[in-house]
């Protein structure tokens, strides 16, 4: 449970990149196993390898897929270094088998949600780009008929500054500008 906590927990840490919560995660695995002194653990994802200082791959060892969008995208490996007494999987507890998917499905879910999260933050660069960089004039108007957002090129077609509109109603600036076209 310690170690699903230290999950949840790296997922409230602001800012956090998901290279920080492999790195973490990684060396919250052995102390959740019942030889937390000869237990060593790697996280790959994509390439990338995140493991405890003295780990290696040995024939004590237990391995779950990362799953992502139902595509393998790494895994988790948990080994002995040493031999110990068979039990349920090997040397392995059946409670070590289900904290290893549930550790998997986990980080699957994260790796999900921090994709979607920068695929929405590109979205909305890329809009507010497009919003701010368009060859006609656009305004944002709030609830009480007051700008809230205003474009380049209104600002440049009826000659305020951005500091000059926001917060302020719409027809102030209509008015102004058919009295100075009517003059």
């Amino acid at each position: 449970l310690n170690c699903l906590y230290g999950m949840s927990a790296l997922l409230e840490l602001p800012g956090i990149s998901l290279d920080e919560i492999l790195k973490r995660t990684v060396m919250l695995i052995p102390p959740a196993w019942q030889f937390p002194e000869i237990t060593a653990a790697c996280i790959v994802l994509e390439g990338q390898t995140f493991q405890t200082a003295h780990f290696r791959e040995t024939s004590w060892m237990m391995v779950r897929e990362i799953i992502v969008h139902g595509k393998p995208v790494g895994q988790v490996e948990v080994c002995y270094l040493e031999e110990r007494q068979a039990s349920d999987e090997g040397p392995f507890l059946k409670e070590e088998r289900k904290l290893l998917n549930a550790i998997a499905e986990r980080l699957g879910k994260i790796i999900e949600r921090r994709r979607a999260e920068d695929a929405l933050r590109e979205s909305e660069e890329k809009y507010r780009d497009l919003y701010d960089e368009a060859p006609v004039g656009y305004h944002e108007i709030g609830t009480e008929g007051r700008i809230t957002r205003v474009n380049r090129q209104e600002m440049l077609m009826l000659g305020y500054s951005a500091e000059e509109m926001l917060g302020q109603p719409i027809w102030k600036f209509i008015v102004d500008k058919e009295a100075q076209e009517a003059q």
